[in-house]
C-alpha cells in the first residue's frame, strides 16, 4: 500500500489482518471548511450567490441525514481523525463515485 511521508511515497504493508472498509468523514470540519471556503466566494447580494449559499446548505444537510454507518473516533489524532467527532463511513464505491 503506498504511504506518503513528507515528499517521499513508499510501499508498505499493512499490519496483521487490516482491510479496507471505506471513506471516512469528519463531518464537522467538512461543514466549516465548506462554510469557510465555498460560501465565501458567494455574493450575498444577488440571486445567484443566494440561490448558491442555498444549495450549499441543503448539500450539508443531505450529507447529515444520509444513510451511512455512524462511527465515534476515540480522541487524539489516529487513522487520519482529528481528534473526537461523528464520522460517517460509505463503502469505497460510494466515495470514488
Amino acid at each position: 500500500m503506498p504511504t506518503s511521508i513528507g515528499n517521499k511515497v513508499r510501499n508498505r504493508k499493512p499490519k496483521g489482518n487490516w482491510q479496507w472498509e471505506g471513506c471516512s468523514v469528519d463531518i464537522h470540519f467538512g461543514e466549516k471548511f465548506s462554510r469557510e471556503f465555498v460560501d465565501v466566494k458567494e455574493s450575498r447580494d444577488t440571486a445567484e450567490g443566494l440561490m448558491n449559499l442555498h444549495n450549499n446548505e441543503a448539500g450539508r444537510r443531505r450529507l447529515r441525514t444520509v444513510p451511512s454507518r455512524h462511527t465515534a473516533k476515540g480522541a487524539g489524532v489516529t487513522s487520519g481523525t482529528r481528534g473526537t467527532g461523528i464520522h460517517l463511513e460509505w463503502p469505497f464505491r460510494a466515495c470514488a463515485l
